[in-house]
């Protein structure tokens, strides 16, 4: 059942007050996209990842049930681990293995 609660967000970037309906569950905000209008969350499980736009309805972050070691390679591209694998793909889309066998994380620079 669809029971919404009240997400507060402060958009300083504009200095103004938004506000946005999410499900309520248990969750918590891991962080903002590059361009910082977009935020990203977990929802019951912390490898279950969304990501919302003030205004918009979220969407799951990948099409993986899991995703641990976040990283964004730029604004429409993410690096991440599922399970072993290694994967690269669009937030909101598709993702595509470029690795296994991936323990413990893996080391990422995009500078």
């Amino acid at each position: 059942m669809f029971n919404p609660i009240l997400s507060h967000l402060i958009g300083f970037y504009i200095g103004e007050e938004m506000y946005s309906f999410y499900p309520s569950s248990q969750r918590g905000v891991v962080g903002w996209a590059p361009d910082s209008l977009g935020f990203v969350y977990w929802t019951d499980d912390v490898r279950n990842l969304w990501i919302g736009h003030i205004g918009s309805a979220a969407v799951q972050l990948t099409d993986t049930p899991h995703v641990e070691n976040l990283r964004w390679v730029d604004i429409t591209h993410i690096l991440f681990t599922n399970n072993s694998e290694l994967r690269l793909g669009a937030p909101g889309g598709t993702s595509s293995v470029i690795d296994t066998g991936v323990s413990g994380g893996f080391d990422f620079s995009n500078n």
